[in-house]
């Protein structure tokens, strides 16, 4: 028992790089014959943010397709500007998540350098991206993000380039014990894909 005790108080000490305390979670599904299209997503969830911002007692409210310790961000082929991968080495990949409302504040991830997104980031706005830290460290090491492009797809793919405005701190995706990875997330209301989500 004294090792189990041990091990918990050193997982419970690690920086998961997001605030749990106070932090309320859900999940739903939107059925796709009432929701056929990106736009009728949007307006739904942008209803369902504003109706969780007027709670009383809540302090901020966003949505995202995984959130920190779910374990449900899968990766993502991407391409960083001005990264060359070695010779045989593997692609780069990360977690690309879109977001929808205040979600960094409201679970509690730190901006490390520039901004949070904002209403502006819509589909009318420049594409946007905030990267986490571990991103930034291995892709564009001792530089600032903040300005710096990426895009999802593999090289010669002719997905939108993503500015990136912010860069977070490293929010564990799993168990406390791995890497964070790297992540990065873009406003849903960019999103390109119009058949629904």
């Amino acid at each position: 028992s004294g090792l189990l005790l041990r091990s918990y108080s050193i997982m419970s000490a690690v920086n998961l790089g997001f605030e749990p305390d106070h932090v309320t979670t859900g999940y739903y599904s939107l059925p796709r014959a009432e929701y056929s299209n990106q736009a009728q997503v949007n307006a739904f969830n942008a209803d369902l943010v504003q109706r969780l911002e007027r709670l009383p007692g809540a302090e901020a409210a966003g949505l995202a397709t995984a959130i920190p310790a779910s374990d449900m961000a899968g990766l993502n082929g991407f391409v960083p500007e001005g990264y060359s991968a070695s010779e045989g080495g593997p692609p780069p990949t990360a977690a690309a998540i879109p977001v929808v409302g205040d979600y960094f504040r409201a679970m509690g991830i730190a901006l490390l350098q520039g901004r949070y997104f904002t209403d502006t980031d819509d589909a009318q706005g420049a594409p946007v991206a905030i990267v986490n830290h571990e991103l930034a460290a291995q892709y564009w090491p001792g530089q600032n993000p903040v300005g710096k492009r990426l895009r999802l797809g593999a090289a010669g793919m002719k997905t939108p380039w993503l500015t990136v405005v912010g860069e977070i701190a490293d929010a564990k995706k799993s168990s406390p014990d791995r890497s964070a990875g790297a992540q990065f997330y873009f406003p849903l209301l960019q999103e390109e894909n119009d058949s629904g989500a």
